[in-house]
């Protein structure tokens, strides 16, 4: 910036000078006399060019700055939208969701202590698997099915609501593994027959219910 000053000041004061020295001489402005007046403001034709140049580099130059700045303030933007979105899930998960396991797991343990205390190996999340691993449970759901299922339909439904957010990018999976990976995937752990109970019901229907809560157990139990 300090250069393109130095050549603009040194092309005004040459213009002033050169517009004394053609008072000076008293050049009249015929043919020939203009062509000698435009001639004494030659030697600034260089230092004219250079300044031109030297500005429109500056133009330059301070648009990609200003470019730089946008994005960068952009960013931070979306940095904090994404950590306060990802802070939002988190208060999600442990005020709404736990507060409807808190309902609901007295409710179930109520009418049978089975349901929730088997261990499985959940390589998908299919009734067959239930039945080929433990053909018991299945009848003890029938007993209470009727009761309990509005209650964990509800708690499937916020929690395919939370994976969904998680998985579409809405947050920082990082960071949400960290507040939420354990005790997320605890859950689903818990209630993996109910959940593959009732996907296998509506993907008879030809629905595919609670994707993303399979899709991001199957993410963060490798990782937890």
């Amino acid at each position: 910036m300090c250069l393109i000053g130095g050549f603009t000041v040194l092309l005004v004061t040459g213009i002033v000078l050169i517009s004394i020295e053609a008072f000076n001489r008293q050049i009249n402005f015929s043919s020939n006399g203009f062509s000698i007046f435009i001639g004494l403001y030659e030697p600034l034709k260089q230092i004219f060019t250079i300044d031109v140049a030297l500005m429109t580099i500056y133009f330059i130059l301070f648009q990609i700055e200003n470019i730089r700045l946008s994005t960068e303030r952009t960013e931070r933007i979306l940095n904090n939208e994404v950590k306060n979105k990802t802070l939002e899930m988190s208060k999600f998960f442990y005020v709404e969701i736990q507060g409807l396991l808190r309902d609901l797991l007295p409710m179930i343990e109520h009418r049978s202590t089975y349901l929730l205390h088997q261990n499985w190996n959940m390589i998908d999340f299919t009734d067959e698997s239930i039945l080929e691993q433990n053909p018991k449970w299945e009848s003890e759901y029938e007993i209470l099915q009727d009761t309990v299922k509005p209650f964990i339909t509800n708690l499937f439904n916020n929690l395919e609501y939370l994976s969904s957010n998680i998985l579409i990018g809405n947050v920082d999976k990082d960071l949400a593994f960290k507040l939420l990976g354990r005790p997320y995937c605890a859950i689903i752990g818990s209630f993996y027959p109910f959940i593959s109970r009732l996907r296998n019901r509506d993907e008879k229907q030809g629905e595919n219910l609670y994707e993303s809560i399979v899709d991001l157990f199957s993410e963060w139990d490798k990782k937890k």
